[in-house]
């Protein structure tokens, strides 16, 4: 199965995106019974839109949170200058942009911290449409859920400090080839 460990850095963002966009409608279906009676009925919705009712519902994400995410899924999983120099493309040249890349480290780290905020987004928003039979199966699901998203937010601060220890090496090096962001 491909992953970023093994450079199949294209077909992740794909996936990626994709996740988010499927997490975000699934919120809202979750939060608003008319998205979930359109959806089921087979109204096309645009993420916009999804992304904009969320901001907008008080069981839904703050807005520039939502449109970081997207910002940053859509970036990678589109062509561009930007991105496909971060992506590190270029199967271990630095000068040839090839179609399958080693990502750096550095972006595996922030995929990580991205994809643990997505997996706690996700969690609870599935254990609502299960609530009566995970908490009779599990009562303690509840507090197991919240102990572990303490533990993995102390994940996410670790692999924030390892990003900007990473970044700060990455500007001090002499004349690499960077993109624009860095």
């Amino acid at each position: 199965m491909p992953n970023c460990a093994s450079s199949a850095a294209n077909f992740n963002s794909l996936l990626a995106r994709r996740a988010y966009e499927s997490l975000s409608l699934l919120h809202w279906c979750a939060i608003d019974s008319k998205a979930a009676e359109d959806w089921a009925k087979g109204k096309k919705i645009k993420n916009q839109d999804v992304r904009k009712a969320l901001a907008a519902h008080p069981a839904g994400e703050p807005e520039a949170e939502l449109r970081e995410l997207y910002k940053f899924f859509s970036g990678l999983s589109h062509p561009n200058r930007e991105m496909i120099a971060f992506r590190g493309l270029g199967e271990g040249n630095k000068y040839v942009f090839g179609s399958i890349g080693r990502p750096e480290l550095i972006v595996l780290a922030d995929y990580c911290m991205k994809h643990l905020e997505l997996w706690f987004w996700f969690c609870p928003t599935v254990a609502y449409f299960y609530r009566e039979l995970v908490f009779r199966r599990d009562p303690t699901f509840h507090d197991a859920h919240n102990n572990t998203r303490a533990n993995a937010q102390e994940v996410t601060k670790w692999l924030a400090e390892q990003y900007n220890r990473l970044l700060e090496e990455l500007r001090n090096e002499p004349n690499e080839i960077k993109p624009k962001f860095y």
